[in-house]
């Protein structure tokens, strides 16, 4: 196993993947062969990561922008739920309210 701090390179990445796990988080897997520089030894495994950018219309947060955003988003603006300007304010304009709602349904059928 190579410890914290050891040198070394990558030689293979065959695999890459996106995986959406139980709790609704998206994380990037991808199989690795990397080689040891001081010993010389190779070793392969899985690595993931956390990394996928909010983007704007997927409320929820799922990766998936569809109708549970534009309801998530409705709810903000009646205050049900607390606000995520980040993904849920569509038009920019500093509030979420039922235009960004519609704006979210427009991009579930494809008119934005």
């Amino acid at each position: 196993m190579l410890s914290p701090g050891s040198q070394g390179i990558v030689l293979d990445n065959p695999y890459n993947c996106i995986c959406k796990l139980l709790d609704g988080k998206n994380w990037i897997w991808w199989y690795v062969s990397i080689k040891n520089m001081k010993d010389g030894q190779v070793y392969t495994g899985w690595c993931s990561e956390h990394r996928l950018k909010k983007r704007k219309g997927d409320v929820n947060e799922d990766g998936v922008i569809d109708i549970s955003d534009a309801i998530l988003c409705l709810r903000m603006s009646i205050g049900l739920d607390p606000m995520n300007i980040e993904t849920a304010d569509m038009n920019s304009d500093g509030v979420v309210d039922i235009s960004d709602a519609i704006l979210i349904l427009r991009k579930t059928v494809g008119l934005n």
